[in-house]
């Protein structure tokens, strides 16, 4: 499947779409690479529950960082809009 950003890069800058996709291609295989080497300390120090708990904490606090970015750069605009 292919993520909806490369496309977007692939469709607007055709000169980028031979680097950006070999990028695209490392990165997913470097990260199906570290996987297991970043995991297993984790589930065999913490468990499958205790790594669970950690990367849906982590996730959760991306999501409010990114909301709570959103809102400063929302409210940026708005106080400084002309026209």
């Amino acid at each position: 499947m292919v993520s909806p950003s490369f496309v977007t890069l692939a469709l607007r800058f055709a000169s980028l779409r031979r680097s950006a996709g070999g990028v695209l291609t490392a990165s997913v295989f470097i990260g199906q690479f570290c996987s297991p080497l970043l995991s297993t300390p984790l589930i065999v120090a913490y468990g499958y529950q205790g790594l669970f708990d950690a990367a849906s904490s982590l996730a959760a606090a991306m999501a409010v960082a990114a909301v709570l970015k959103a809102c400063v750069m929302g409210l940026h605009a708005l106080t400084h809009h002309v026209g």
